[in-house]
């Protein structure tokens, strides 16, 4: 086997190994918007002793939707929406926010 074949391999399995890892995870800190204080929120992520918080920095530059609708600003945001924040922490880049919830079905 020449030697280029042998560098390759572990490369080619390697360089699969990291996109099916990357495949796997999921961004973003998912939660409930718990406090607006200016440019910053709070998200609460779970429900027992009420959840843990985030505290999640925003910028003019951050990306906010609401219900699908973007171009929004925290002003826009508000207290018990649901959200997806990118990252997890820190400053954020993007924020995802719904005002819609599903209905229940009843049986």
């Amino acid at each position: 086997m020449s030697w280029l074949k042998k560098l390759m391999i572990p490369v080619l399995i390697l360089g699969m190994v990291g996109i099916a890892d990357a495949k796997g995870k999921k961004s973003g800190l998912k939660g409930k918007i718990t406090i607006i204080n200016g440019q910053d929120i709070t998200i609460s992520k779970g429900k027992k002793n009420g959840g843990q918080t985030t505290l999640i920095h925003t910028t003019t530059t951050t990306s906010i939707t609401i219900d699908g609708v973007g171009g929004k600003a925290v002003t826009d945001l508000q207290v018990g929406e649901k959200v997806v924040v990118t990252p997890a922490g820190g400053t954020a880049t993007q924020i995802i926010a719904t005002t819609k919830h599903k209905k229940k079905k009843t049986a």
